[in-house]
Parts: C-alpha cells; structure tokens; sequence
C-alpha cells in the first residue's frame, strides 16, 4: 500500500500531512466541533484484508450463495504471506517507496455448522503469527509513534457470520451474509478495528455445468481511523469469483476482491483491489476434502494490497454429495447413482413399454407404439383390419 503525499521541490522540504496508524477510536463528534477541531487520531486498524470463511462451494475469498444443510459442518485453516502490505511513498519522487510492514505471514482458523437447510453460522479466528515492521521516521507520522515497532505475533479480531440461502432454483442461488467483529486484536501491531464491526452481504452464484460464478457485494459499519489525510470511515466491499471444475479432483479459481473506504478523499490508496489464481485440489474426488492454493497481487496500490500473497489453505466439510452430477445432492437424488432430471427426482425417464419414447413423452407409456403417434399404437377405426394410418 502507498500512502501517497504531495512531491515537494528537492532544494526544500515541505512538512507533509501527518498520518496516524492507530490512536484512539473516534466516538462521537458534533458538526459544530468537527468544523474548528480535528478529529481524534485512532491506532484502530487491521491491515490484514485476506477473509476466507472456507467456504467449498465457493473460492477462496468470493462466497457461494449456497449452505451447508441441516447439522452439515465445516472446518479448516487457512495461512497466507503478504509481501510489502504496507508502504508510503517517498518525500521526493523518484525515491524508493518507504516500507512500514515489509512481510506478514496470517492465519485463519474457522468452523461453521448448518443450523437449518436455509442457514448457517461459522465464527472465524485470524491470527498474524509473524510480521516484520516498523513505523519510520517520517514526516507523515508523529513523533511518539516514530520508530514503534511492529514486529511480532499479534491476535486480530474475531468474527461471526450468519449466511441465509433465500433462493434456489435451477442452479440459480441467493442469499444474504451478516457478519460481526469483535475487538479482539492487538491495535499496536496494527491488528484489531479496536471496536465492534457489523457488516451485511448479498451472495450470488450460478452453475454452467462445469462452471461456478459467483458474486458478493457488501457494506461493514466500523469506527473511524485517521490515516494522514484519510479518515477511513465505513466499508464497501465487493468481490467476483469463477470455478471451473477440471475432472473430479481439481478446480481451477479466479478471484478479485476489492473494497473502498469511505473516506474525506476517494481514491486508490483507500480502494484496495487483488487478483487471486489457483485451485482446489480435493483428494477424496469430492469436496469433503479440499486443499485449496493460491498466489495473488495488488491491482492498486491501496490499504493492505500486498505486492505479493501466497495462500494456502485445508477445509474439511462433509456435506452431501452429488455422485452422478445432476444437480441433486444424494440426500435428495431418488437415483443417487444415475444421472437424471429433477422433475424425476434425479433418476432417468424409464421407458414402460420399451417402444423407444421414455414415459414422460410417450402419450402411451403402457402401449408400445409407433414414434409418429406419440408411442402410441394405430387404431383401426373401422375393424377393416388396416390401421389409421
């Protein structure tokens, strides 16, 4: 990420805006004191973006709109490293960026369990087991944070999710995400909101046979921070993924996700944007078992869009089968074994009268006949002993 100043002449330097990376939370400020006071600087922050839930049905960001069903389960890990999440530009153009957190190496433990056919919840831990950084002597931070160090193993916060399904039909999905952060991080280390976060999502996806879109977009209610000339107030976070299954062991990923700040001033460095490629490797041809690995780089040079992340990630989620790839989870497959519609409950049109025409087009299904009449046999209107036709 680079926090970008205003370039001053080479011959002078020009003091530059101040940016704060964490002091205390903004609470409340009326519009009379917001006009002739500055707002109160905040150390609340988390620098790691990279949220997977461990969802199978989904990629590795981008959730499907699908659940879990009734008592299913889910857990795994996930561990990701971040190459220069957190950079400022230089006091003089053509100067190197200056590092704040050169690397960061994240964990994400999670669970989740269906509580009905139509809803689920999962908590999900993150973890920074180690980071390297170190606030530098810059003119875009005070003088008490100059030289804090960053490096080391930090909590971040926890979050809760609730995923409702409110659609399917016919491979189409959609449904609703309701999230909540606790403060449970370590602000310091530039790992914790340092308040409560509520966020709600629209999910989206639809199945082409070997193919799986997805799309989420969302809105997440957080405290303000105050970073240089950004004060980062609510979030709006979106992401677009694709699935292509490859055989019944490997499906191929493509991920972007993105979000925006709303802050004061709008631009790149408060919209950070990522591209993920990779797969999921599932051992057991099927998506109990999932290894999912990944690489990814920044688009933009926005708020923790690392230049480079490695993922990698194991997920355990026993839930019902699809054997024959019909569309219809065994549990629900009257034919778990044979491909067939579901308006036959997953099992194949059988053909009674062995005439040709299986039974849903055969106005006939007990009486084998001609394909002309439908699988029906010719009368003999007249018992002339020629048939109709």
């Amino acid at each position: 990420m680079y926090l970008q100043p205003t370039y001053p002449p080479k011959q002078q330097v020009i003091g530059a805006p101040l940016i704060v990376l964490g002091l205390l939370t903004l609470l409340m400020t009326s519009p009379a004191t917001a006009q002739t006071t500055p707002p109160p600087q905040s150390k609340a922050f988390q620098l790691q973006r990279f949220r997977p839930w461990g969802d199978n049905l989904g990629m590795f960001q981008t959730q499907s709109a699908q659940t879990m069903g009734q008592w299913k389960y889910t857990a795994g890990f996930f561990v990701n490293y971040g190459f220069l999440p957190f950079a400022i530009a230089p006091p003089f153009k053509n100067d190197a960026p200056i590092p704040v957190v050169e690397h960061q190496f994240g964990a994400d433990v999670f669970a989740g369990l269906g509580l009905t056919p139509f809803l689920d919840i999962a908590v999900s831990f993150p973890i920074t087991l180690f980071q390297v950084g170190k606030i530098p002597a810059h003119p875009f931070f005070p003088s008490s944070d100059q030289s804090r160090d960053l490096t080391g193993f930090a909590l971040s916060d926890l979050k809760l999710q609730f995923k409702i399904k409110a659609v399917d039909y016919k491979n189409h999905y959609l449904g609703f995400q309701f999230m909540l952060g606790f403060p449970t991080g370590n602000q310091e280390k530039l790992n914790s909101e340092g308040d409560f976060s509520f966020g709600v999502a629209i999910l989206a996806n639809k199945r082409i046979k070997v193919v799986n879109l997805a799309l989420n977009a969302g809105y997440r209610l957080r405290s303000p921070t105050n970073l240089d000339k950004y004060v980062l107030q609510h979030e709006f976070f979106y992401s677009l993924g694709v699935g292509v299954q490859l055989g019944k062991y490997f499906e191929a990923i493509i991920d972007v996700t993105g979000n925006t700040f709303l802050s004061k001033n709008i631009d790149i460095v408060v919209s950070p944007l990522e591209a993920f490629v990779g797969g999921r490797i599932m051992p057991l041809g099927r998506r109990a078992l999932s290894i999912n690995i990944g690489v990814a780089a920044g688009l933009t040079p926005g708020i923790s869009a690392p230049r480079f992340r490695s993922i990698l990630g194991l997920v355990w989620s026993p839930r019902d089968r699809d054997t024959d790839n019909d569309g219809l989870f065994d549990s629900k497959d009257r034919c778990p074994k044979t491909k067939g519609p579901r308006a036959n409950g997953g099992c194949p049109w059988p053909d009674t009268d062995s005439d040709g025409l299986t039974d849903n087009t055969d106005k006939c299904p007990k009486l084998k006949g001609p394909k002309e009449n439908k699988g029906c046999p010719w009368p003999d209107t007249d018992s002339d002993g020629l048939t109709d036709n």
